[in-house]
């Protein structure tokens, strides 16, 4: 299953179990993964807190995530040789990739319509003479 997730693992940590004490004292036990980037980036924690840094979702909702940190997950997917997952990729730049391959396929051609159809000559008839 870890292999499915790789890309996974240039943002976020492996998942582990978080307790998280609240304002009014209630203390919270939750299990999910770290966002690396978000938990260190001051200006990230003095904003959300740190908590906002932990995602207890899905693999596909940490992927949505890691769209908001798109050059640093393109920059450690390429430096670990990791495929990008497409549902990290930002939509506009999921279009226009796809716009490009588009682009690309229209260059290759079919064999429709390389060769002719001839008109049927009709029937021969046999002559003895």
């Amino acid at each position: 299953k870890k292999e499915h997730a790789q890309d996974l693992l240039t943002i976020f940590s492996d998942i582990c179990k978080v307790k998280f004490c609240h304002v009014n004292g209630h203390l919270e036990a939750l299990k999910g993964r770290w966002c690396n980037v978000c938990k260190d980036d001051e200006k990230c924690i003095q904003k959300h807190g740190k908590p906002k840094s932990f995602q207890v979702g899905s693999n596909l909702s940490c992927r949505q995530h890691i769209r908001g940190h798109y050059d640093v997950d393109q920059e450690r997917c390429a430096a670990q040789n990791v495929k990008e997952n497409h549902h990290a990729i930002p939509c506009d730049v999921l279009r226009a990739q796809n716009e490009a391959m588009k682009q690309r396929k229209e260059g290759q051609r079919t064999l429709d319509g390389a060769s002719r159809r001839h008109p049927n000559p009709g029937n021969f008839q046999e002559t003895r003479s």
